[in-house]
């Protein structure tokens, strides 16, 4: 008796099992997954935001305003309102290509994708990662690789890889998600030769309607001592209809 009900209730254990099991492991994110959340909690399907730049250097500091546009992974439109004169000064991605306005001289000027990695206005941050030319969890192969302290906060420490065809400026990037909502805390830019560029921090998050971001990005120079660049976003609002119009080569 004691054999027939044993074998009468194993099938039914296994079951039940399955059930409590089954759930756990489907809802377990891979680390291509947990970038992309991230980079849709500071992107959105659309975004518009008001953000000031601060240049600072040992020997001068400057600063800049603009209104940002983006839509989807291929939209993206900067427009500068500040210092006078940069004011309407427009650049425009379009799919894989960068455009630049400059209205002094009436003159539209393609960005060649060999310049991706130049500076932006002589800032810290390079064209790449002011329009993302570029997206991690499509060009880059993530590894998890444990958990870090940053800030203060429990991270999720991911080390990426290029991808073998991706046309990426970046050698590596190492990059810190709070532990819980996937936001970005700190990112690092490596060289081919995986030497550290740059160090990008981020802080001060604030709600937007259904996204919450970090305000304060801070771009600090590994090869040039005292070079800092920080980007303060003021105004933010995302997932709301964008025409493609905008982004079109009328606005420049």
């Amino acid at each position: 008796m004691k054999i027939k009900k044993k074998m009468t209730l194993t099938p039914f254990l296994f079951l039940a099992l399955s059930l409590v099991v089954y759930p756990v492991y489907a809802q377990e994110m891979t680390a291509q997954e947990m970038v992309k959340k991230s980079e849709d909690i500071m992107q959105g399907e659309t975004n518009r935001m008001s953000i000031t730049m601060e240049v600072v250097t040992p020997s001068w500091k400057r600063e800049y305003r603009m209104r940002s546009a983006m839509k989807g992974r291929s939209k993206t439109l900067i427009e500068l309102s500040y210092p006078l004169e940069k004011k309407g000064e427009v650049y425009l991605k379009e799919n894989m290509q960068l455009w630049s306005y400059l209205p002094k001289v009436e003159r539209k000027i393609l960005i060649p994708p060999s310049s991706m990695l130049q500076p932006f206005l002589g800032s810290d941050f390079s064209y790449d990662d002011l329009v993302k030319a570029s997206q991690l969890s499509q060009d880059y192969l993530c590894r998890l690789s444990g958990e870090e302290d940053v800030q203060g906060e429990k991270a999720l420490f991911f080390e990426l890889t290029p991808k073998k065809d991706a046309a990426v400026v970046y050698g590596g990037v190492r990059l810190w998600l709070r532990k819980g909502d996937y936001i970005p805390l700190c990112q690092e830019f490596y060289d081919e030769k995986n030497n550290l560029i740059k160090t990008l921090d981020f802080s001060g998050i604030k709600p937007f309607g259904a996204h919450k971001i970090p305000t304060l990005w801070e771009m600090t120079n590994n090869f040039e001592k005292g070079r800092q660049t920080i980007i303060t976003v003021s105004e933010a609002e995302f997932d709301l209809p964008i025409e493609d119009k905008v982004f079109s080569h009328q606005r420049l």
